[in-house]
């Protein structure tokens, strides 16, 4: 008879919303390998989840794209050097309906409600980004990236918010995860965006320095960053 697990033997997990599927996907497969009970996963990327971090909370394993929140944390001691599990893409998405927009160019229309994430999260960080590669590459850019601009909201938490926001028809566009895109499927639409102007987006995985199931959570990341893991994240939008 198997032994019940209590949550105390689960390792928690804190890491990006966008990241979900794929970790949901990967919980079973990794505890039928290592034994024990399944993770307590906590998804959150917003600025909430940097104060929450650097307050105090100590899950056993976090894994997100904010690297200045976990380079915070690792100069603090609280956790182990952090590895690159995944790299993701932006994607630009209007609602499924919308037929008119194409690529980034039809993100310049004025008055075009464009969701995007603020400033101070690591999506509108990559956001300014793209923009910034758009007005190094292009003719005419600053035309192009200053309307652009003027049609940002730059208010949302996280990629997931931005895309319910694009799904509840709140926004004629948004700028999200590509991962999020794809778990859209049909109730979103993918706008044209060259790979020049796209920025690679490393998703760092750490682990608690001090925490009771280091031996477990070591363990767990080297299934992350293994083969049999890198294939469900491929399948969920990410690149090794």
């Amino acid at each position: 008879m198997a032994r019940a697990h209590s949550s105390r033997d689960s390792l928690a997990v804190f890491a990006s919303a966008s990241l979900s599927g794929a970790l949901r996907e990967m919980a079973e497969a990794c505890c039928d390998s290592m034994g024990g009970a399944p993770p307590r996963f906590t998804f959150d990327d917003g600025p909430h989840a940097r104060a929450r971090l650097q307050s105090g909370e100590k899950p056993d394993v976090i894994a997100l794209a904010d690297s200045a929140t976990l380079g915070a944390l690792r100069r603090a001691g609280r956790i182990a050097p952090p590895s690159v599990m995944a790299h993701g893409k932006l994607a630009l998405i209007a609602p499924a309906a919308d037929t008119e927009l194409i690529s980034y160019n039809s993100l310049t229309k004025p008055g075009l409600r464009i969701a995007s994430a603020t400033r101070d999260v690591p999506l509108g960080c990559y956001t300014e980004r793209m923009l910034m590669r758009i007005e190094g590459m292009r003719r005419k850019s600053n035309r192009i990236t200053g309307s652009i601009r003027l049609n940002l909201s730059a208010r949302e938490p996280s990629s997931v918010a931005v895309l319910e926001r694009v799904e509840r028809g709140e926004a004629d566009a948004g700028i999200v995860y590509a991962a999020d895109a794809e778990a859209a499927g049909s109730k979103v639409r993918t706008l044209v965006l060259p790979d020049a102007f796209n920025p690679e987006v490393p998703f760092f995985v750490a682990t608690n320095a001090s925490g009771p199931h280091r031996a477990r959570a070591a363990a767990f990341v080297r299934y992350l960053t293994g083969a049999e893991a890198q294939s469900v994240l491929r399948r969920h939008g990410f690149e090794p």
